[in-house]
């Protein structure tokens, strides 16, 4: 729904044809739309602009539309916001010019075991699950490449990726005197990639400049969070870590997403016991492990989905039982 400068009812027709274009490259079900700060609610037009979806999507989608404020969503289309559009006016002067398009503001992690935009283990049908969760045709995305040092290849890598799957990319250094303050840059990008490397100094260069407090508030004002290894480890309370020269070792980190994390769990034989006895001993709380290539997506601090993009490759659960780890491995519900 969109209004004129005139004021009028909005115009159905370009509502359709932008909801249908966000929501086309996402391969979702049911389209959830949502109205709120508009002026005209009246049924006709809702079923109006619910038909106009319908005939631009051919395959049949069912389309739900809302009017009014976000909380009268229903809590099960909240938790998967591929299926929500928000349409919102932006207001100039005393008329409303042509509205826009938004997601709900809904928090968002993709932690990954391995892969990504990552030079050594590229995957980008991750990368492009990663960018359809903006809801964005064209979205914003920031490499922040502290635990590797901002190595270079590692910032080139992601450039030549991310403009591949058509997104507008960015990094964001703490090596060197940023051009501006953090959270307006921070602010701009529709998502936010972090690479992999020591995790130890990624979580004490963020503390030392504030990028932790300024990423939590992109986190809550809905930018997507995601990364690998160190990227995909740093969101959770706490995990197992190479950052110590040698050994793996437990790490305490952001605390965002409750329990503990250790990626590679595949790929590096040596990760697995380390993390079976610090949970089985309390060291480390439960939590999750992830294989290469297989993503962890955290809706509002909730799993809601596991993703890879490769055959036989899992997440477990371990859980602390009677001095002992218990593991649980878990079948990815979305192969890519």
């Amino acid at each position: 729904m969109f209004g004129d400068e005139k004021g009028a009812v909005p115009s159905l027709q370009m509502a359709a044809e932008k909801c249908s274009k966000a929501f086309a490259p996402a391969g979702i079900g049911k389209i959830v739309v949502l109205t709120v700060e508009l002026e005209h609610h009246q049924p006709a037009h809702l079923r109006g602009l619910r038909k106009l979806i319908r005939r631009q999507l051919p395959d049949g989608r069912r389309t739900l539309v809302y009017s009014g404020h976000e909380e009268m969503v229903p809590e099960s289309v909240a938790l998967n916001p591929r299926r929500l559009l928000v349409l919102t006016p932006q207001t100039g002067g005393t008329a409303p010019r042509s509205g826009v398009l938004r997601h709900l503001m809904t928090r968002q992690i993709v932690a990954l075991g391995g892969g990504g935009f990552s030079r050594l283990y590229p995957d980008p049908k991750l990368c492009k699950y990663i960018l359809a969760l903006t809801g964005k045709r064209r979205p914003a995305i920031c490499f922040i490449p502290t635990a590797s040092g901002d190595d270079q290849g590692a910032v080139a890598n992601f450039y030549r990726s991310a403009r591949r799957l058509g997104a507008r990319p960015s990094h964001l250094s703490l090596f060197q005197q940023p051009l501006e303050p953090l959270l307006p840059f921070v602010l701009r990008h529709d998502a936010i990639w972090v690479g992999g490397g020591n995790t130890r100094n990624l979580l004490l260069l963020w503390r030392a400049w504030g990028l932790d407090k300024v990423l939590r508030k992109a986190y809550e004002r809905g930018v997507v969070l995601s990364g690998s290894s160190a990227g995909g480890l740093c969101w959770f309370r706490s995990g197992v870590t190479d950052s110590y020269p040698g050994r793996y070792q437990e790490l305490s980190c952001l605390g965002w997403l409750r329990g503990s994390f250790c990626p590679h769990y595949n790929s590096e034989p040596k990760r697995k016991p380390v993390y079976r006895r610090l949970v089985s001993t309390g060291t480390l709380p439960g939590g999750y492990a992830a294989d290469d290539n297989v993503g962890l997506h955290f809706v509002g601090e909730r799993l809601a989905h596991i993703v890879t993009s490769k055959k036989a490759r899992y997440a477990y659960r371990l859980t602390h039982d009677a001095r002992s780890a218990r593991e649980t491995r878990i079948v990815p519900d979305t192969i890519l």
